[in-house]
């Protein structure tokens, strides 16, 4: 879906007591100024759309390696090698979940 869609929606007068919700996500490194998202965020807000921007901060390097604990049913002690795995897809994915769960789901573990 066009992004301009979202900003021509919001900037629309006669649906302006219309509530409607959008969820979205992207990472905001690869997202510049002048970027459609940008521009379709500035007219929302320009036209009066209440924004609730929350920022999903990585995960610690302590989380992760206790979601692969969870993921392989236990620690060194029962799976040996589980702390060097976790500390390399640690710095693999730099604490990006999706990530992890795509290296663990797809055969990496």
């Amino acid at each position: 879906m066009e992004l301009t869609f979202f900003a021509d929606l919001a900037s629309d007068r006669g649906l302006q007591n219309v509530p409607f919700f959008i969820i979205g996500a992207y990472r905001n490194n690869e997202v510049r100024e002048g970027h459609p998202l940008n521009i379709a965020l500035e007219l929302m807000k320009k036209n009066g759309v209440r924004l609730y921007i929350m920022d999903i901060l990585p995960f610690t390097k302590h989380e992760m390696t206790e979601l692969l604990w969870q993921i392989l049913g236990g620690k060194d002690e029962d799976v040996p090698g589980s702390s060097l795995l976790a500390e390399y897809l640690f710095n693999e994915s730099q604490g990006n979940l999706f990530f992890y769960f795509e290296a663990t789901t797809l055969g990496a573990v």
